[in-house]
């Protein structure tokens, strides 16, 4: 049983599957499992869930250009444009103040993805 099958009966209180017995030609009994309407329904559904999720995550993580200005003051991931002389990337943190990014020359900004939730220790 698949951990997905798992979380579907402990969810619904449903079995995921059901076991007949089918006998080969020698007549050698085999249990085979089937999973369940109920559980493909909600397999699928839950599959549409974690992608809209999955799209979502991705987007929050898209590094957008500087022109587009962040909806709120706070501090951001921003690639500020290198020093003299510097060919490497200057990937760092800036404040935006609600007009402009403070301390550096932004060339585009990453919103900094929320802290993951739990016991921090």
């Amino acid at each position: 049983m698949t951990e997905l099958m798992k979380r579907y009966e402990a969810e619904t209180g449903e079995k995921a599957t059901f076991v007949y017995i089918e006998k080969d030609i020698e007549g050698n009994e085999k249990h085979v499992d089937i999973t369940t309407g109920g559980f493909d329904v909600w397999a699928v559904e839950e599959a549409e869930l974690l992608n809209e999720e999955n799209s979502k995550l991705k987007a929050q993580l898209t590094w957008r250009p500087v022109s587009e200005k962040p909806e709120r003051a706070d501090v951001y991931f921003v690639e500020a444009k290198p020093y003299t002389g510097c060919e490497s990337k200057n990937i760092t943190t800036a404040y935006f103040d609600g007009e402009s990014f403070l301390w550096h020359d932004v060339v585009r900004w990453l919103p900094i993805p929320p802290a993951p939730e739990g016991e921090v220790k």
